[in-house]
């Protein structure tokens, strides 16, 4: 009998630890019209983009933390097809708000704000 209670106190525990590990974040979907951002890992460290508006556009990309005064390069997307542009390896150096900045040829510049978490 103690046997098979130490066994579920065991199981219990773990599946507890389970249920409060923090998993990571799902992937970030940013909106604005016309426009479509994936963030693929909203977190400390680098994470890609996926962007998706119409065929035939220009797009350079930047992310930024205006209240610290830090920004990544500003790359060209790469068409990937269809409407659809990536950004590899933006390297996200600190957590708390941030902002995509997008200039898009067409369809001028925009703004998207965002988290990182750690």
């Amino acid at each position: 009998m103690k046997a098979l209670r130490a066994a579920l106190g065991v199981v219990v525990l773990g599946l507890a630890g389970w249920l409060v590990w923090p998993s990571p974040p799902a992937p970030l979907v940013l909106h604005a019209p016309g426009v479509t951002v994936t963030i693929a890992r909203p977190r400390l460290g680098t994470t890609d983009l996926e962007i998706a508006t119409k065929p035939g556009a220009f797009i350079l990309a930047q992310a930024g933390m205006p209240l610290m005064g830090y920004a990544t390069p500003q790359v060209a997307a790469t068409a990937a097809g269809g409407g659809r542009y990536t950004v590899a390896a933006v390297h996200l150096m600190t957590t708390g708000p941030w902002e995509l900045w997008l200039s898009m040829t067409p369809g001028g510049d925009l703004v998207l704000p965002f988290d990182v978490t750690g």
